[in-house]
């Protein structure tokens, strides 16, 4: 499988909508995947039985990447090659049939397909280019498409004349996509202030809740470690991982931060994984030592983060 993707438009039913479609060049297919989360936890199912999205008998229909376009149409790369194998993992029954099928040509040639739901009609595309005040609008267009691209432009605008606009959405928009493109825009350009944090976590969205932990370690450490967060064991596992950012920056307060997790989590093996595994990949050799020696004065020195420090 290569090249998959997340269905992001209106040209299929609403059942597409972020659907993964996952090319398979070995096998001349295209599968689809649905997803459906439960709780903290996302599962992926298959919508057909014994058949695929796509497939084809053409032995030269090699899809090797999957997209929604400006169009909202599916898109799709086809290598169109006969053969993909290295020669040296021909068979000799494989070596005769692509012989005797002329598989070996054409080659530096290729495909793409536009694939729409039936009865589906074309849509025109309009995008402003350079509009700030308009790109801005785009974050909340039902295409992921044009969200998207209009994220990477404001990403890249010497003009940040719009940044107040995204601290809007956060503070006001009724569209929870539109504050995840706005909430990584104002990371983006270092603008993430403590108001925008707050308004995340006090979101009744999931998804909402764990970007704002996410990004809260890009405040300062007194604010990441006084915030308040929605109990769950996903929210508690990003929170923990997100401390060890810090030692770097402020090893003392990090060192006081950590060790008050640890304390609290010492009974969680998977959490203290977390922790060590953050120190590890943090701190220094002489900082790792100081963690050892503050957790051991705790009692904690038979706890499973000074064994794996």
């Amino acid at each position: 499988a290569c090249g998959l993707s997340i269905y992001g438009g209106r040209k299929f039913p609403q059942t597409y909508q972020g659907n993964i479609f996952s090319p398979e060049p070995c096998g001349h297919l295209i599968k689809r995947v649905v997803l459906s989360q439960k709780g903290d936890s996302i599962h992926a199912s298959l919508p057909y039985i014994n058949k695929e999205f796509l497939t084809s008998t053409d032995q030269r229909f090699r899809p090797v990447f999957t997209t929604t376009g400006p169009d909202e149409a599916l898109y799709v790369v086809d290598m169109h090659r006969g053969l993909i194998q290295h020669s040296t993992y021909l068979t000799n029954y494989l070596r005769k049939h692509v012989v005797d099928e002329k598989l070996a040509s054409p080659i530096h040639m290729c495909r793409i397909f536009r694939i729409t739901h039936v009865n589906q009609k074309n849509t025109k595309i309009t995008y402003p280019i350079g509009n700030t005040s308009e790109l801005v609008h785009q974050l909340s267009h039902p295409n992921r498409w044009n969200r998207i691209k209009a994220q990477w432009s404001l990403a890249a605008s010497k003009d940040t004349s719009f940044i107040p606009k995204l601290h809007s959405i956060i503070d006001s928009s009724t569209n929870d996509i539109s504050k995840i493109h706005a909430m990584w825009l104002l990371e983006n350009h270092n603008d993430i202030t403590k108001k925008d944090i707050d308004n995340l976590l006090l979101s009744k969205n999931v998804e909402l809740n764990k970007l704002g932990i996410h990004l809260a370690s890009r405040l300062k450490i007194e604010v990441f470690s006084k915030i308040e967060f929605p109990n769950s064991r996903v929210n508690t596992m990003l929170y923990v991982s997100a401390s060890s950012q810090y030692i770097k920056e402020d090893f003392n307060a990090a060192l006081t931060l950590i060790t008050d997790l640890s304390v609290i989590h010492k009974s969680d093996s998977v959490l203290c994984g977390i922790i060590a595994g953050g120190i590890l990949e943090q701190a220094n050799t002489v900082q790792r030592k100081k963690f050892i020696s503050k957790l051991s004065a705790l009692g904690l020195e038979n706890n499973y983060i000074v064994k794996w420090l």
